[in-house]
């Protein structure tokens, strides 16, 4: 289908074909699909999300009005059904964040029905939307991503493996959402500059930077394992499956849950886990909200504020457990214990220096990869 049928298919319908009756839910329902691919240009996970939103809707209302979807017409749908709708869901326990989501296509969708019919009134248009709070999102520490990295091997693996490791490595050094990274195309890399472009929500396309590690992977995947995994078939997609399709967003969460029970790490992260580390990890190694939040590819800047609330809680945890006043002790500082007559914090404090100076074994901070090569340093406006 082009461009030019999806956009014809984009309205609501305001009559049902060959009957003169009002268009019903599920012919409205369909041009509301198209019209959130086309006009609104949203992912089609994202779109698809919307139409089960309102497909539950419609099979409730369906169910309690003993009549068929394609017969339901707007003057059905009154403010007094979506409301006892969202609290069927609530009674069967569905969490706020899911009620919310609910809410929120169903007025979008009931704003897409009444447009321009003047003598509809939209039922979603006083409804509320369940509070929520603001959970921090899940992130791994540094010593956990790299136990998960070394779950893979990171050269000469078989070439499953050798794409395998270059997706971690994208997805930590680079913090593409998941969906970003299956989408990705082979004309969308550049190697030799270490950018990446990506086409991310609301199909808004942005640079980001490759580090060091994943320039590497990339390249081993590239050479010795996508061509393997092809085997002689074409594809645009950079990931690719032994059949030689385009990856899964559900095989790359397979994939990374199942490195981090290799990984023997006890709370398993997943690929938004791996971006979410990607952001905190950048300003907590001193990257300036903006460039992160262009590198996320948020267009709220309050999106990415989030994080500096994170690093802010870790930096308070971290006080609390080490420092004796903030472990409420009630006594001063203890005597430091001596190696040699010196202070073992001295000889830690020493190493991280000196690691710090020369980049570490492989030039990460607080690890073996340099700062820009990975978020722990951030690589600046990116």
């Amino acid at each position: 289908m082009n461009n030019k049928e999806i956009s014809s298919q984009s309205e609501p319908p305001r009559t049902a074909p060959g009957t003169g009756k009002p268009a019903g839910l599920a012919a409205v329902q369909a041009s509301f699909y198209q019209y959130l691919l086309a006009e609104r240009r949203l992912q089609p996970a994202t779109a698809a999300a919307y139409r089960r939103d309102v497909g539950g809707f419609a099979a409730y209302l369906a169910k309690h009005l003993n009549l068929s979807p394609d017969r339901i017409e707007l003057a059905h749908c009154t403010p007094e059904v979506v409301t006892t709708y969202l609290a069927h869901l609530a009674a069967r326990g569905r969490r706020p964040a899911t009620l919310a989501r609910a809410a929120s296509s169903l007025r979008a969708f009931f704003r897409f029905w009444t447009e321009g019919e003047s003598a509809a009134p939209d039922p979603t248009r006083h409804l509320a939307s369940p509070r929520l709070g603001r959970p921090l999102p899940r992130v791994a520490a540094q010593d956990e991503v790299e136990a998960l990295l070394a779950a893979v091997p990171e050269r000469d693996g078989s070439p499953e493996e050798l794409r395998d490791r270059a997706i971690l490595e994208v997805l930590y050094g680079s913090g593409l959402r998941v969906s970003e990274l299956v989408n990705l195309r082979l004309d969308a890399i550049d190697l030799e500059e270490g950018l990446l472009r990506v086409m991310g929500k609301g199909r808004k396309e942005r640079l980001v930077p490759l580090s060091d590690p994943a320039r590497s992977a990339l390249a081993r995947y590239l050479k010795g394992g996508r061509p393997q995994l092809l085997r002689a078939r074409r594809s645009p997609y950079v990931f690719v499956s032994g059949r030689g399709r385009p990856l899964t967003r559900q095989r790359a969460w397979q994939l990374v849950k199942g490195y981090a029970r290799r990984a023997g790490l006890l709370r398993l992260p997943s690929p938004h886990t791996l971006r979410h580390s990607f952001a905190t990890h950048l300003l907590e190694g001193g990257a300036d909200l903006r460039s992160v939040q262009e590198m996320l590819g948020h267009a709220d800047i309050r999106t990415t504020e989030i994080y500096t609330h994170l690093t802010a809680e870790r930096m308070q945890a971290i006080y609390r457990q080490a420092h004796p006043r903030a472990r409420g002790t009630g006594v001063g500082l203890r005597e430091p214990r001596t190696v040699n007559g010196t202070d073992p914090g001295e000889l830690d404090g020493a190493k991280e220096r000196k690691k710090v100076k020369s980049g570490g074994q492989d030039g990460r901070p607080g690890a073996r990869r340099s700062a820009p090569d990975r978020p722990g340093g951030g690589p600046g406006n990116g």
